[in-house]
């Protein structure tokens, strides 16, 4: 097997090992067993635990990078919806995505390299959505003057904060709620800017 895709499997690995029992779970031997390969495997591909949780860290980022691709030929507030439905906690796989995040954050402020790894992505999430504001802007269904900034940084924080509501408490915070009130809050942007 190629040694880009073992690797690639073993970050996986720790990526479901982490989601299911946090960066104190993931040990060696979890994660190990998880992949179904012998500790020698791991420390073969990896110099220490470190650099294995970083690289399932890189596959949750990887996974969010691939969301925000797939917009496809979606502009403004339409293509922003599709994305921060996608960003929402609908399923197992999603929920492991989220307590991955969780489980770094909470690291974070003690990382300089974590913390340079969260700040990069949510530049890019940042950056996505001020561009898709101002298409819609710019397609005349955004009135013009807003602080295209801001309102990237609400929907954020919006969705931030939904998807890790819904890890702590999914059966209230339902696929349907979740996306109820991301679609709410755009609907409220669009026609408040659209002056009504």
């Amino acid at each position: 097997m190629d040694h880009v895709q073992r690797r690639s499997e073993l970050a996986e690995a720790a990526r479901r090992v982490i989601g299911r029992a946090g960066l104190e779970g993931a040990t060696i031997r979890a994660i190990s067993e998880e992949a179904g390969f012998s500790t020698g495997v791991l420390t073969h591909y990896f110099a220490d635990k470190n650099a294995l949780v970083l690289a399932a860290l890189s596959v949750t980022v990887e996974r969010s990078r691939h969301k925000m691709a797939a917009h496809g030929s979606e502009t403004g507030v339409a293509a922003i919806r599709r994305l921060m439905r996608a960003e929402l906690i609908v399923d197992d796989e999603d929920r492991v995505d989220q307590r991955v995040w969780l489980a770094f954050y909470a690291q974070a402020p003690f990382s300089d390299v974590l913390a340079a790894e969260e700040r990069a992505l949510d530049h890019e999430w940042r950056g996505l959505i001020i561009r898709l504001l101002a298409q819609a802007v710019e397609a005349g269904a955004l009135r013009t003057g807003l602080d295209l900034a801001f309102e990237a940084d609400r929907i954020l924080a919006l969705v931030d904060g939904v998807s890790a509501m819904a890890t702590f408490d999914p059966r209230y915070w339902s696929k349907r709620r979740q996306q109820d009130l991301l679609d709410r809050h755009l609907s409220t942007l669009a026609s408040v800017q659209r002056g009504r």
